[in-house]
């Protein structure tokens, strides 16, 4: 493998994102299926997950209005802060079944970050899940 590179967040353009990822594929020995059935739940690498008292922060991009994955994630790693930013509910406000331990945001990741992305991970010292499960128009 070569050295990781971590990828720059002013170039968030899908064709970057796969080349990236393609270079910096790692092997999981830990893999585990979390979520409901279907579209839903999503396989995690779980090895590395911080122990509780330990600082954890969990970006979910994308939601569809199921928070199964996020209710799974939360149900093993309670002291993770997760985030949810899913930009499709525009005009309606948040949705109604979104659990207490997340927290929304109704934006979009773009090509740029937002201030409210900025903010979420300022003083964090890693991401250490980023789950995307977004729909191109």
């Amino acid at each position: 493998h070569a050295p990781y590179t971590p990828f720059p967040p002013s170039t968030l353009r899908m064709n970057d994102y796969v080349q990236w990822a393609r270079q910096n594929s790692v092997s999981c020995k830990h893999q585990q299926r979390l979520g409901a059935r279907g579209d839903g739940g999503k396989w995690m690498c779980v090895g590395r997950m911080p122990l509780a008292g330990e600082p954890c922060l969990v970006l979910s991009v994308g939601s569809g209005h199921d928070f199964s994955w996020e209710s799974a994630v939360h149900a093993q790693w309670p002291h993770c802060s997760i985030h949810v930013f899913d930009g499709t509910n525009f005009g309606r406000g948040v949705p109604r079944n979104v659990p207490g331990f997340v927290r929304f945001h109704a934006q979009n990741f773009g090509s740029r970050p937002t201030r409210e992305i900025e903010r979420v991970i300022a003083g964090a010292t890693r991401v250490h899940v980023l789950k995307i499960d977004v729909r191109l128009r």
